[in-house]
């Protein structure tokens, strides 16, 4: 199917008009129905180059082919993932359609408006308006200045941490100044995943260490993280296996044969393990019993077949493709492909079947897919010694890499890792027994993840304090600009433009100064300047509040977690604020 038969089909099939997408779109464009693909500006294009539909649709393919799980399995190899598209999205999802090129309904590059009240109230982390909170009291009082920190603790903190949600990996990447020593204990609090073992630098055991093995102690809320977890880490402790399937396991929505085997055979053996646990110890089998299901579940899995795999991210993908935010139609193609099939890190291998842990998984959770490249930043992929001139197969190498790594410390016995379900901060005497048995563990050092987005200052440090007294600590937060004044565009209703132009400056300069002459990422970067500007207005307010927030504190060190680029396109949110600090 090319470009202009597309076209036709759609115009076809929305011929009276009555998808409010459509004339959504319409309105927005303010073009006739069939100028609607040929006449777009490229401002609401991410970028794309005018001849980007014509090189996509070029190839032609057999919509018969992607009826069978073989015929499947050869599409998600190719570039002409479009019959993929065709069967499964642009039939009934319109909506999936306009993400995947890029078109944004909200605001573009150089044009500008009032914002609606979803938007004002998105600004704040919130879908709705906050009942009860200073809000207006502290945004709309004039003599209010940049910088100014409003205190929302006893409304914004009360949610807590959804753990219903099957996350299939950290949504943020480990800071670059993450670290840990061989012979100490390191506790992990809401660790996600085990990226922080495979991503942080591990140092050399402190002089006096009665050990010489790093112990890694996490503590998790959500059971799928643990469950995950262990599996991952059975598979990582395997002599003979490779560390691709560890990658496709952990990362992509499609795996071999290979992989898929290892993993379920990986999966027996954690539930074998964790029975003859049971039976000596009834209350390991209470604490973990959700843990349990899952492992016991995904080790009596037939799989999933590939049909299901692009029925079921249809329905869950709904962020934006990547891809037009590169130069280059190599990258653009494997973006497009990444985003459509999901699959990561098979190399050479042909896709067999889909994601266990993505897509079986009983129904009492909900899926956040999300995207690897959240987990890596700009300077992890262009500045390594793999880079070979494709973003996609660098990120793919770099994981690799860093994952093979991390299993020969975990084969070699100077890893060791405990993971459990436990909850922390709720005033309840399960979180303070947690408390005791962590002070108990003395750790060198502790991680927090984005804990601090979900509590409190006051009651963040009286936790982290009686769990870790003499240790390092780090965290990091993401929602830290709703507390700020002038974190984010919607603070300068009169001079945006002026700060959109400033941003685009500053992350030119940081790109050029990345990839030099290589050219990777179009240049300004075409999104919403919602997005584009919060880097940057992030990193000239980030310090009023770790001033608020680690005040009473010792902080070691505290910046921008993407210093070096603020305005990553690539990333799930550009305003991560990463510190480290202790109590002595």
């Amino acid at each position: 199917m090319n470009e202009t038969q597309f076209k036709q089909a759609y115009l076809a099939q929305h011929a009276n008009g009555d998808d409010p997408t459509t004339q959504e779109m319409n309105m927005m464009f303010d073009i006739a129905p069939s100028k609607m693909f040929t006449n777009m500006a490229p401002s609401y294009t991410h970028g794309v180059n005018p001849n980007f539909f014509e090189e996509f649709f070029a190839a032609g393919v057999d919509p018969e082919a992607a009826k069978t799980d073989e015929g499947l399995a050869e599409l998600t190899k190719t570039a002409e993932c479009q019959a993929l598209l065709w069967e499964e999205y642009s039939g009934r999802r319109w909506s999936y359609f306009r993400h995947l090129v890029g078109f944004h309904s909200n605001v573009t590059q150089t044009t500008w408006r009032q914002y609606s009240s979803k938007e004002f109230w998105r600004r704040f982390q919130s879908r709705s308006p906050i009942q009860g909170t200073p809000i207006d009291a502290w945004y709309f009082n004039p003599r209010r200045t940049l910088g100014d920190v409003v205190d929302m603790e006893t409304v914004t903190y009360g949610s807590g941490y959804d753990k219903g949600l099957r996350a299939s990996f950290a949504n943020c990447p480990v800071s670059p100044n993450q670290s840990m020593s061989f012979g100490t204990v390191h506790v992990a609090v809401g660790f996600v995943d085990l990226g922080l073992l495979a991503d942080s630098r591990i140092l050399e055991a402190p002089e006096g260490s009665m050990t010489t093995s790093l112990r890694f102690h996490g503590f998790e809320s959500n059971h799928f993280a643990v469950a995950k977890s262990l599996v991952l880490w059975e598979m990582m402790r395997t002599p003979g296996m490779k560390p691709a399937w560890v990658v496709q396991a952990w990362f992509s929505a499609v795996w071999s044969k290979r992989a898929s085997n290892e993993f379920l055979a990986a999966a027996k053996r954690v539930w074998d393990n964790l029975s003859a646990k049971f039976h000596a110890d009834l209350c390991t089998l209470f604490k973990l019993r959700e843990v349990c299901a899952l492992v016991q579940h995904w080790a009596q899995s037939k799989g999933v077949g590939l049909k299901k795999l692009i029925r079921r991210r249809s329905e869950t993908r709904n962020e934006s493709s990547n891809a037009l935010f590169f130069s280059s139609k190599a990258d653009r193609v494997e973006m497009i492909s990444y985003h459509l099939t999901g699959a990561f890190g098979l190399g050479d291998e042909a896709p067999c079947s889909a994601s266990v842990l993505m897509w079986d998984c009983p129904h009492d959770s909900h899926l956040d897919v999300g995207c690897v490249f959240h987990t890596l930043t700009v300077a992890d992929v262009v500045s390594s010694k793999l880079y070979n001139g494709s973003y996609f197969q660098t990120a793919e190498k770099v994981k690799v890499a860093r994952i093979s790594l991390l299993m020969d410390h975990a084969q070699a016995g100077r890893i060791e890792v405990d993971l459990r379900v436990a909850t922390l901060g709720l005033a309840s005497e399960a979180s303070f027994l947690v408390q005791q048995e962590i002070a108990s563990l003395q750790p060198h050092s502790m991680s927090w993840s984005n804990i601090m987005d979900y509590m409190g200052a006051e009651q963040f440090h009286f936790v982290a304090k009686a769990c870790g007294s003499t240790a390092v600590h780090s965290g990091y937060s993401m929602n830290w600009t709703k507390q700020v004044f002038g974190a984010s565009l919607i603070d300068y209703p009169d001079t945006s433009l002026n700060v959109i132009d400033a941003a685009n400056k500053a992350t030119d300069g940081q790109m050029r100064a990345l990839c030099g002459d290589r050219g990777i990422f179009l240049l300004p970067i075409q999104h919403n300047p919602l997005n584009t500007t919060s880097g940057y207005l992030a990193s000239q307010c980030f310090s009023y509040w770790v001033e608020h927030y680690l005040g009473a504190t010792n902080v070691l060190d505290a910046g921008m977690m993407e210093s070096d680029c603020t305005g990553n396109p690539l990333s799930r949110t550009s305003t991560v604020v990463e510190s480290s600090w202790n109590y002595q």
